[in-house]
């Protein structure tokens, strides 16, 4: 029968981690301790206490076999102090199976013998089943008090052998197991301090005064600190991801106070302007408030909003309550602000901005002053009505608009329509901070400070007067009766009858997005806002999701052959209908897949078309006729002339084409009405 190879790296592991562990024992030190005030009170010729501390050892620790040791403190079967046996490997034997155990020879133990780390034996001549403390000397001299000695025990050069042979088995074993024991560090410690007699132990300042074999305090047992590997430079790598937004520097924060209390500190008649640099001021000077008028500097240059949100931001900071859960939004809608009676104060505004201001972003401010509610972290469409409002007040390109109330409700539910089509990227009315980060909000709502034009589109975006213009106009030509909402009648002569009747049923039956009337079977304006910028402006992928979705008739996330034949079957009787010359359904779909190259062989999915750049052209091949011929009889120069205009969207150049058209019609009228008006006024 042959026997299992032993484990000879495992068993040393083992082994010393036993060891290390039983001279770290409480126990084990009192015993020391207890040896060295006995050895200082032996003198020549008297005889140890040898028989109590044969008991002691081995009441603390059953892994020390002491049956095999005299009186004398000599092994009975061979030439050591005191033995160590394996432990026992089930805990149900007995301690007469544990002692013959370690008579048992096993070539594991001698890798670990003692003596012959010395040079004194060859590894494979020490008694075999015993790990040897320390080598009796052969002719030991007497104890003296400066050095004690014991029988069995040597506390000189074998303490000395004692503390080389860990570090010699500390570095053997380094390469069988990286992870150190507890008790490892600690141990070349206590032994760091018997006083050898070949050799002096380097002692730090703070043990200086330790009495050679004292037991090891807590400051003797601390760690060795790790070496710092030597070879390149750690790489700093600074915190690139910020949730809520990368917060300004503190010389920003106090250049910001720095501003606000100087717009705070009363001046006295006649005296200089103070210096803006090498002078802070306290609080106690700043007794001053500021009215409405004089506020709008600390809206831009210390809170870093838009001007126009002055009054916005003075409202909040007059009804603002430190530490309150939420805004008094009542009251700031209620409150009424006088010209130059109501003011801020300095501590007014310090509590503002200390909790709302302090350690945000420029973005984090514009985003958490537009909410309206602190627990929210989004914001939603009725946040957006207020600032709209002010944009109407302030903006000097809408005041033609005051004479208007009526248009003035459609232009802000237009805009807000717009924003949250191009900002809300989960179509669930909510625009969060993502969202938020993502968008042109920011920039936009900024540009309106110095932009006096709010019909340059490449800049105010959502605000552009002639986008409403052209967006309402519209509606109100298909809307005949005049209900605000629409038919499927009413929304099939969008665009000359441009669309199937196909798409238009998949539309009213929300498939493209769920319609947001409180009517039935009705498109309100909001739902013909999103359908009017999506079917103009097929580059983006708000658009392109809507008609991927209008046209997946089974839901399955893919477009396939079966799906293309049903919508292109309709416009190609269309194309017969209007004495088109027809394509063939297979022609149009080579055509097609060459444009799109999808991914997979088994449908198109979502990803091909937002990465295609002409996937517009693809859904206008299946269900509007109009902008199919125009793309099949195009002239290249024509289109390159479009791509120069200072519009950069199709949605751009659409509205301005619009635009013109209609307000050349509507100049047309008046000219025409006036002729007739005076036509009856000569007549009569």
């Amino acid at each position: 029968m042959t026997s299992k190879p032993l484990n000879v790296q495992s068993a040393k592991v083992k082994l010393n981690e036993l060891f290390i562990y039983w001279l770290t024992l409480p126990e084990t030190q009192e015993m020391i301790t207890k040896l060295e005030r006995a050895g200082g009170k032996m003198g020549a010729g008297t005889v140890p206490e040898h028989e109590i501390l044969v008991d002691q050892l081995q009441a603390i620790s059953p892994m020390i076999s002491l049956d095999r040791v005299d009186s004398n403190g000599s092994e009975r079967g061979g030439g050591g102090n005191l033995s160590f046996t394996s432990p026992p490997r089930s805990p149900r034997a007995s301690p007469s199976h544990v002692a013959r155990q370690s008579q048992i020879a096993s070539p594991l133990v001698d890798e670990l013998d003692v003596a012959h780390r010395q040079g004194a034996m060859s590894p494979h001549g020490s008694p075999r089943g015993v790990h040897r403390l320390a080598s009796p000397e052969p002719n030991p001299a007497p104890s003296s008090p400066g050095k004690p000695r014991m029988a069995g025990l040597s506390l000189g050069s074998p303490a000395q052998s004692l503390q080389s042979d860990i570090s010699s088995f500390n570095q053997s074993m380094g390469g069988a197991s990286t992870t150190s024991s507890p008790g490892s560090q600690s141990l070349s410690a206590a032994f760091a301090h018997i006083d050898a007699p070949n050799q002096q132990p380097s002692l730090s300042a703070s043990h200086k005064n330790v009495s050679p074999l004292s037991t090891p305090t807590t400051e003797m047992l601390q760690p060795v600190p790790k070496k710092k590997l030597t070879g390149e430079p750690r790489i700093h790598i600074p915190r690139f991801y910020f949730p809520k937004g990368k917060a300004p520097l503190n010389e920003d924060t106090e250049r910001q106070w720095s501003i606000a209390k100087r717009c705070y500190e009363t001046k006295k008649p006649g005296a200089k302007a103070p210096s803006r640099t090498g002078r802070k001021l306290s609080d106690a000077k700043m007794d001053k408030a500021l009215t409405l008028k004089a506020f709008v500097e600390l809206t831009s240059r210390v809170c870093l909003l838009p001007k126009w949100m002055n009054e916005i931001v003075f409202r909040r900071v007059l009804c603002y309550t430190p530490g309150a859960a939420n805004y008094d939004k009542e009251k700031e809608r209620s409150i009424t602000i006088h010209a130059t009676n109501t003011t801020v104060s300095y501590q007014k505004f310090k509590d503002f901005f200390e909790h709302e201001m302090v350690g945000k972003s420029k973005e984090r401010r514009l985003f958490d002053s537009i909410k309206w509610d602190k627990t929210r972290e989004h914001i939603i469409p009725s946040d957006l009505t207020p600032l709209i409002r002010e944009i109407l007040l302030v903006h000097p390109g809408l005041e033609f608009l005051k004479v208007t109330p009526d248009f003035q409700d459609r232009y802000a539910d237009t805009v807000r329509i717009r924003i949250m089509y191009s900002t809300a990227m989960r179509d669930d009315s909510i625009i969060t901070w993502a969202d938020f980060c993502n968008s042109t909000l920011f920039d936009v709502l900024h540009i309106l400070d110095t932009e006096s034009d709010i019909n340059v589109s490449n800049k105010t975006e959502y605000f552009s007067y002639e986008h409403f213009y052209v967006l309402y106009c519209k509606f109100w030509e298909l809307d005949t009766d005049h209900d605000f909402y629409l038919s499927k009648e009413d929304l099939a002569k969008y665009g000359n009858y441009c669309l199937t009747s196909g798409i238009i049923d998949r539309i009213f039956s929300g498939k493209g997005r769920m319609l947001r009337s409180d009517v039935p079977g009705k498109m309100s304006y909001e739902d013909f806002v999103w359908f009017c910028l999506c079917e103009e402006d097929k580059t983006t992928a708000r658009s392109l999701e809507y008609w991927f979705k209008c046209t997946d008739n089974d839901e399955d996330g893919l477009l396939s052959g079966f799906e293309l034949n049903f919508y292109f079957k309709e416009q190609k009787q269309r194309m017969e209908a209007s004495f088109q010359e027809t394509i063939s359904y297979d022609d149009i779909l080579c055509q097609m897949i060459d444009m799109i190259h999808p991914e997979g062989i088994d449908g198109l999915r979502l990803s091909d078309f937002k990465n295609c750049r002409l996937s517009g052209n693809f859904f206008n091949a299946l269900f509007n006729l109009t902008k199919f011929i125009a793309f099949e009889q195009r002239d290249p120069f024509m289109a390159h002339a479009e791509k120069q205009m200072v519009e950069k969207t199709d949605w751009d150049r659409f509205a301005k084409i619009e635009y013109d058209r209609m307000s050349h019609e509507a100049g047309e009228q008046e000219d025409i009405s006036e002729d007739f008006g005076i036509g009856l006024y000569d007549g009569g």
